[in-house]
């Protein structure tokens, strides 16, 4: 049994989480990373239309009692895709509506929902959480937040209430971030009551076993929070050598860095619940984050943008930088 940390510490003289798993070899980038917009797209697609299928095959009995065939949990989008079509034959694919006549969701309706239950996750746990035995760093909201996704890119909120899957998200995530000493059922109870969206600890457990199976098991998360840290500190290092000197009129301190190290952590407590977090790795997603803090404060003693080019320009994260500005606005 290990005492873990996600702090690069020791605990009780045993390794750390990061110091036995490495990220290049972790379920995150090699079952839930997905090649592009395209590919997410197509999994909720998919997902949407089983879940149709299953509504729709759904039979009254005898008695005139809805058949309750046990609601199934996948995790089709762990692991390998290729199997999984283009989005367009899923959306358009019988059947779209209910027995009854009510049409059915779609899958961009669905994310809709997915991204409003995120939002108010903040508000249930981490640090600005509205109960304060609730409130948590920053990296139990974003474990939460990348479970609650994992989980509804191959399960819909047809079958899945998504309120009761977040509460459920936010209790796995303290237990995945070993911080459950005051975390408990009870908490999220009254946190929920809090937020006008009362749920039981019956409820929670019921949906805890759902969601781990949901997401195959794979409760390991890597957040951008260390790549910013990293960073910002190898960026400070480098402007105190000659190349880096002449990029600036005055020498480069550790205060000067930390406007643009603030920005980029307020920046990553919006993106870690978007999408982003299943399309590129904490490295990119933290370099995006500083590219686009430094470009917002605008410091005029240092202009950080061709220096995070010069310093970073091998892993330059184009295709997150536009992601990182859309998430802000």
């Amino acid at each position: 049994v290990f005492h873990l940390s996600h702090r690069g510490e020791l605990i009780n003289g045993t390794p750390c989480l990061d110091q036995m798993v490495d990220y290049n070899e972790s379920s995150q980038l090699k079952l839930w990373t997905f090649e592009g917009v395209e590919e997410l797209e197509a999994c909720r697609a998919y997902t949407n239309f089983k879940a149709r299928q299953f509504l729709s095959s759904r039979r009254q009995g005898e008695g005139g009692d809805e058949n309750t065939s046990a609601i199934p949990v996948s995790h089709h989008a762990c692991g390998d895709r290729s199997e999984i079509g283009e989005p367009e034959v899923y959306i358009t694919q019988e059947p779209l509506e209910s027995p009854t006549g009510n049409l059915y969701l779609t899958s961009a309706e669905e994310a809709v929902l997915v991204n409003f239950y995120l939002s108010k996750l903040p508000d249930l746990i981490g640090p600005s959480a509205q109960i304060r035995r609730l409130r948590r760093e920053s990296k139990v909201l974003a474990t939460a937040a990348m479970l609650y996704r994992r989980f509804f890119v191959s399960n819909s909120v047809l079958l899945f209430d998504p309120k009761t899957i977040l509460v459920a998200a936010a209790f796995l995530a303290s237990k995945v971030e070993n911080v459950m000493a005051d975390t408990d059922t009870k908490s999220l109870e009254e946190g929920t009551a809090a937020m006008n969206a009362a749920v039981s600890t019956q409820e929670i457990v019921i949906a805890e076993i759902a969601l781990i199976s949901g997401i195959h098991f794979d409760l390991l998360c890597f957040h951008p929070y260390k790549a910013v840290i990293a960073l910002t500190e190898d960026l400070r290092t480098f402007l105190k050598t000659g190349a880096g000197k002449s990029l600036s009129e005055k020498v480069v301190t550790s205060q000067d860095l930390k406007p643009m190290y603030d920005r980029a952590r307020a920046i990553l407590d919006d993106v870690v619940i978007s999408d982003l977090v299943l399309l590129f790795s904490p490295g990119q997603i933290g370099l995006a984050a500083l590219m686009v803090a430094q470009e917002e404060e605008g410091n005029v003693h240092l202009d950080c943008w061709p220096t995070l080019e010069l310093v970073f320009r091998r892993n330059k994260p184009t295709g997150c930088l536009v992601f990182c500005n859309a998430s802000q606005a």
